[in-house]
């Protein structure tokens, strides 16, 4: 019963966390795109695929695996905690590192200095954001997402005030990095001085092997999403001139805000419930929730889509310049491509849930590997419309296969 109370509680403060960090996002980038060209958006578009390149690089698992460890596989939780928080910080110092090197790369690829500063800069927002009090772990973990959401409010407000104000000065994309810098420091003393912080420990070398061992396939999962959610810029990048980038961008952004709302909402809370789910109730039991959720997310998605599609295409149609406004036929691509992508989050849960992240791992390696050939055909041959149709594929396939391995897994087990 326990279980059951305490989801939508969860479920609430996180939807209030969402709202506020990705209204905060989205505003940012419409606030933005109203006072620059399409050119600055492709290439801020260009420097965060190749900053998500790097944070697929170097994540580790480890904190995803503290997340679903059940309370007896740690004689000592603070020691858990405090390696994990310890660990994740690590893994975006590499990131910075790597994102560095892949910056200068990509700034020899697509002749242009600004996409290297662009990425370092985001970059160090993400370190910056990883140093926050590890109590913030601890409380997501219990599903407490009122502490996360109060921090969040006041640090993602204040980032887009500093966003709406350099913007107007300078009409530069840099307004978007500095609002979201502004953010990640603001969240950070936030949570050190109303938050209190956990008993410090050195990290236990020990327990990081053994994360990072059962969290290996949230390595592999995190490469293969960016080659299914972030390459798709990078390759259109070399068939289309930054303008028409920025465009894509633009769209795919407002198409996916959504979906990523509803996604953003259910998957932490899901991942815990399921978890507890499955040790008290089993594989079956979980399975038919899994369905439940499902069919309740189906039609939740289609009412939100038709609402979203109406508000949306009015608000960027009076909104957005000129130059802009052929951006609004692949907003409809996209929040069906998205929606479906939204929809894969439930059985993929559910497979983390049953210790089946291998499976997950497996599958998104499948699909990546068939991305890559799909988008560059896309991308070659239809340019931005090309590669928006082949989300919408990836996916609807991506959806029905893990449906399907959670309903069979449970028959099987």
């Amino acid at each position: 019963m326990m279980i059951r109370w305490r989801l939508p509680r969860g479920t609430t403060w996180n939807a209030v966390r969402v709202v506020v960090a990705q209204g905060s996002i989205l505003a940012r980038l419409l606030i933005v795109a109203a006072f620059i060209p399409s050119r600055e958006l492709g290439l801020y578009a260009l420097a965060g695929s190749v900053l998500a390149a790097a944070a697929a690089l170097a994540e580790a698992g480890v904190r995803q695996q503290y997340m679903v460890q059940t309370a007896d596989e740690h004689t000592n939780q603070l020691l858990a905690l405090w390696t994990a928080w310890a660990t994740n910080a690590f893994t975006k110092t590499v990131m910075l590192a790597l994102a560095a090197g892949a910056g200068l790369i990509a700034m020899k690829i697509y002749g242009d200095s600004t996409i290297f500063w662009l990425v370092l800069a985001s970059s160090a927002a993400m370190l910056v954001t990883s140093l926050a009090n590890p109590e913030l772990l601890r409380i997501e973990r219990n599903r407490q997402f009122r502490p996360i959401a109060l921090v969040d409010i006041g640090a993602q407000t204040t980032g887009l005030l500093a966003t709406v104000w350099v913007v107007m000065q300078s009409h530069s994309v840099w307004a978007i990095v500095i609002g979201a810098g502004v953010a990640s420091l603001l969240g950070l003393l936030i949570s050190y001085l109303f938050l209190p912080c956990p008993a410090r420990l050195a990290p236990s070398w020990r327990m990081v092997w053994q994360m990072a061992a059962s969290g290996r396939h949230f390595s592999v999962i995190a490469v293969a999403t960016f080659m299914t959610a972030s390459l798709d810029k990078l390759l259109l990048g070399l068939f289309a001139p930054p303008s028409q980038l920025g465009i894509y961008f633009l769209a795919q952004r407002i198409g996916e805000a959504p979906m990523r709302f509803i996604t953003e909402v259910t998957s932490r809370p899901l991942l815990v419930h399921y978890a507890k789910l499955r040790d008290e109730a089993g594989d079956t039991t979980l399975a038919r929730e899994e369905r439940t959720h499902a069919r309740l997310f189906a039609g939740g998605a289609a009412l939100a889509m038709l609402l979203m599609t109406g508000l949306v295409l009015l608000a960027v149609a009076s909104h957005l310049k000129p130059g802009w406004r052929e951006a609004l036929p692949l907003i409809l691509v996209f929040l069906l491509a998205y929606g479906m992508r939204a929809a894969c989050q439930i059985p993929a849960m559910a497979m983390l849930a049953m210790q089946q992240v291998h499976v997950d791992a497996r599958y998104k390696v499948q699909e990546s590997v068939a991305m890559v050939p799909a988008l560059l055909a896309g991308c070659a041959l239809a340019g931005s419309w090309g590669a928006a149709l082949v989300f919408l594929l990836v996916y609807v396939i991506s959806f029905l296969r893990r449906h399907q391995f959670v309903k069979h897994h449970a028959l099987a087990s």
